[in-house]
């Protein structure tokens, strides 16, 4: 008998679904972010968003019962993993002010490909030519969305890529963390960490209150961002992963329509053929881990930053 539960249609429609409304929600959150960042210094929204999302998570840890695990949140690799992601979350917020929503998140669509050269350069695992010309071709494309000048890349642009590389090693730490860690555990860690981050860099900067319309952004940013990590949790709980993963590049969509409803914003020609390029790449490599893999398994979690 098999140690994994069996894989029904319903279950993987089930994923399909959940795995969109997620990246509906993280872009939402990331909208409200962008908005809330035009009145207030990253650190600070960085902590607000932080403090309602702890009573979020909190809420679901007790309705859960995951409370009783609380203590593994101290595990080194759970303590590792929300390091990182306390960097990305830090780097993707200072990003988001300075970049269009649609190229930075086209650009982090990359961490797969970031990923899998760290697998061979770590790992030594061996790719052939059909995986290393989709990787080709998606760095083809993130050149296209960052448009690399004379002096190099733009900082806005150094920060985007940062944060592709933090979610493709947070996603190699991810697969190390024990199963019997709760995700929601694992998604505290990382809250708290993030809070932390924005305490620290607070020390640079000059806050101020947050009011009417910048307070109820971030609510709905930290609310969002909790609920869309939930989501991704049960799109890839028994169910077929490699069907259910190539939904996620529908994010590149939704940021497209929010970036031109609320900012009128439209990528150029290049910066929407990169794009393409990082997203058909993406899918392909996901296509082929699911051909050499008996069982399908995620590629890259899935985690907002």
């Amino acid at each position: 008998m098999s140690a994994f539960p069996a894989i029904t249609a319903a279950a993987t429609r089930r994923g399909i679904l959940a795995i969109i409304a997620s990246q509906a929600c993280f872009v939402f959150g990331d909208a409200a972010v962008k908005l809330a960042a035009a009145h207030l210094p990253t650190g600070e929204i960085i902590v607000v968003r932080g403090f309602f999302a702890t009573l979020v998570i909190g809420a679901m840890i007790t309705a859960s019962g995951a409370a009783a695990k609380a203590r593994l949140v101290f595990h080194p690799l759970v303590l590792l993993r929300a390091g990182v992601e306390a960097f990305i979350i830090t780097a993707f917020i200072s990003a988001l002010t300075l970049l269009q929503l649609a190229d930075i998140v086209a650009i982090t669509q990359a961490a797969p490909l970031i990923t899998a050269l760290i697998l061979v350069a770590v790992y030594g695992e061996r790719f052939g030519w059909r995986r290393w010309s989709a990787i080709a071709a998606g760095f083809i494309g993130v050149l296209l969305v960052v448009k690399p000048g004379p002096q190099g890349l733009q900082p806005a642009a150094a920060l985007a890529l940062a944060v592709a590389v933090g979610i493709a090693l947070r996603d190699l730490i991810t697969r190390r963390i024990p199963a019997v860690i709760p995700s929601l555990i694992i998604t505290l860690a990382t809250t708290e960490a993030a809070v932390l981050a924005g305490l620290g860099l607070g020390l640079t900067e000059t806050w101020v209150m947050p009011r009417g319309v910048g307070f109820l952004l971030l609510i709905a940013a930290a609310v969002a961002t909790t609920v869309g990590n939930y989501f991704v949790v049960i799109a890839f709980r028994g169910t077929d992963a490699g069907v259910v993963s190539p939904f996620r590049y529908i994010i590149v969509i939704f940021a497209l329509l929010m970036g031109y409803a609320v900012w009128r914003e439209l990528p150029d020609i290049p910066a929407l053929a990169g794009t393409a390029l990082i997203v058909a790449s993406g899918v392909f490599m996901i296509y082929r881990e699911r051909i050499r893999s008996k069982r399908p398994r995620v590629f890259s979690a899935d985690v907002e930053p």
